[in-house]
């Protein structure tokens, strides 16, 4: 019996002595009761909190653009949200967290960003002054193509990599950073966010901050390159929205998809050999070597080719030749004895039919109905059709029992998993508890093959 079902009991006996009070306080206690014990609350309201930014003459910095990205603070969590837009005339922007819990912000403007500790919402002031005269806590520059690049910060204790505002003039002032040891690396542009696999122009950068001192951090940009090209399909025609990734094994990856015209472009390369990747609909992959240099744009033309189907047909039928009325079929590509990929989920006809497309390779469907389920692999050729005949799925047989407990079981559901002798388990299924006058039982049909050995599993709710 679940915990929830417990505390509701615990809820009723405790309404019981209190009717005198009216029917409505003691509704209104045992919602409350509820929510405190189970944390049934309605949705928590976002917290507002507005910045300031401010030039080092005191004026405000108003119609420029800036940044904001909010993510969780140590040990809490959530995911990361960002917000781009433009400072009113008074300099301001207006930062929505999404509720009360611990957050970490970093807001900024060209040349500048902000740290925040938004640990406690409620007790945060009505506004956050950013002002560019105060004593940055890093001052990074960046020699090279700064245009060209973007810089990720990583703040020690957290997991998220914060996209920083743009440089201006190679320089990067960081204010009110935490102490401690942080990571700074160096990205394309292009790049809108960072993770251990993306295309780096170099390694992560630590970068040690104490309290009450400014660490000063220089940088410089590889020499880099630029890839260019089209994809096309062999009618000459362009392949809109294919997706074009940019790979090596030193420098990560990087992904990019084509415009309405096919053509696709990777600026802030570092040079190097990488391997290029194009992925589209109803095409086969192409993949090719790309060699960048400092300074040139290497121009690549890409010719897909209609990918290859073969077609899988057959009849899901029971033993007695009827049709089930509801079902499925999934399809997983067998990649290795141990290891299969979804590729989709069919449905059959109301005559039992199904009809599907497949690439080529190997693939096991399962036909799945109630708590009846059976199994065909099938190997497909392309341009071909396999016919896999009738799939026929086995005859119900009975499973009951009974189910001793000291807890009244009534009204409670009860679910049982039969494991076949060298096969995989069967699709789990829910039943119900029949109370009699000595115990409560149960029974459940319709969910193993008749003379099939089995285990049965049963857990209750």
């Amino acid at each position: 019996m679940s915990l929830g079902r417990i505390g509701c009991t615990k809820i009723f006996s405790v309404m019981c002595p209190m009717r005198r009070f009216g029917v409505a306080l003691a509704i209104a206690l045992s919602c409350v009761f509820a929510a405190a014990c189970f944390g049934f609350a309605g949705p928590a309201a976002p917290v507002p909190l507005r910045f300031v930014f401010v030039a080092e003459d005191g004026a405000p910095v108003a119609r420029v653009r800036a940044q904001a990205d909010i993510f969780p603070a140590p040990s809490a969590r959530g995911h990361l949200s960002g917000w781009r837009g433009v400072t009113d005339e008074q300099g301001q922007i207006l930062v929505l967290l999404p509720d009360a819990r611990p957050w970490w912000v970093i807001v900024g403007i060209a040349g500048a960003a902000f740290f925040f500790d938004a640990t406690k919402p409620p007790q945060q002031p009505e506004a956050v002054k950013c002002w560019l005269g105060a004593k940055p806590s890093v001052a990074c520059t960046v020699e090279g193509a700064t245009e060209k690049i973007a810089l990720f910060l990583l703040l020690e204790g957290s997991e998220w990599w914060v996209r920083l505002p743009p440089l201006k003039e190679g320089q990067l002032l960081l204010f009110n950073v935490p102490q401690g040891t942080h990571q700074v690396v160096l990205a394309p542009e292009q790049l809108l966010s960072y993770w251990s696999g993306a295309l780096a122009l170099s390694a992560p950068v630590q970068v040690t901050v104490r309290e009450g001192q400014t660490t000063f951090l220089q940088l410089s940009t590889p020499p880099m390159g630029a890839i260019a090209g089209q994809v096309m399909d062999g009618q000459q025609r362009p392949i809109p929205n294919a997706l074009v990734t940019l790979s090596s094994d030193e420098n990560g990856q990087l992904s990019r998809s084509t415009d309405a015209n096919g053509q696709f472009r990777f600026d802030g390369v570092p040079t190097g050999t990488y391997r290029l990747l194009v992925v589209a609909n109803e095409f086969e992959a192409h993949e090719r070597t790309v060699q960048v240099k400092a300074g040139e744009t290497a121009t690549v033309r890409v010719v897909l080719k209609p990918q290859q189907f073969g077609v899988v047909r057959g009849l899901v039928s029971t033993e007695d030749g009827s049709v089930p009325r509801e079902g499925r079929i999934l399809v997983e590509q067998v990649l290795s004895p141990t290891m299969r990929q979804p590729a989709g989920v069919w449905q059959w006809h109301p005559d039992g039919h199904f009809e599907g497309r497949l690439t080529p390779g190997t693939y096991l469907l399962t036909v799945q109905a109630g708590g009846r389920r059976v199994s065909k692999q099938v190997r497909v050729v392309s341009g071909q059709v396999t016919d896999l005949g009738r799939l026929v799925l086995p005859t119900p047989a009975l499973v009951e029992g009974t189910v001793k407990s000291p807890i009244p079981l009534t009204n409670t559901r009860v679910r049982i998993v039969l494991l076949r002798e060298g096969n995989d388990p069967l699709q789990p299924q829910w039943g119900s508890l029949i109370r009699s006058a000595c115990c409560p039982r149960w029974d459940l049909s319709g969910r193993s093959s008749s003379g099939t050995r089995c285990a049965c599993v049963v857990a209750f709710w």
